[in-house]
């Protein structure tokens, strides 16, 4: 930042008055954003995962592509890269 401020002093704090930093109320949404963002990535597994029952009982179903599943091409990648994988 010093180095800014002696190219160009009269733009410090420039960037804030046109509008091109974050207000207080996307500050506030960002961080709630990411403070649920873990409890929202378990949903979202669960509910993958009972799609997945569920479409894996259905006869018109011939193939399912999800990484939880062994027979997936990408089922060990996926296994060791996510530290929670859907249950197989």
């Amino acid at each position: 930042m010093p180095k800014i401020r002696r190219l160009s002093p009269n733009w410090h704090g420039g960037a804030n008055n046109i509008g091109v930093t974050g207000g207080a109320f996307d500050s506030y949404l960002l961080l709630r954003g990411l403070r649920t963002l873990s409890p929202r990535m378990e949903v979202a597994q669960r509910n993958a995962q009972a799609i997945v029952d569920y479409l894996k009982t259905q006869p018109l179903v011939k193939k399912l592509y999800h990484p939880s599943l062994p027979e997936n091409q990408g089922h060990e990648i996926a296994a060791r890269q996510q530290k929670v994988l859907v249950r197989c």
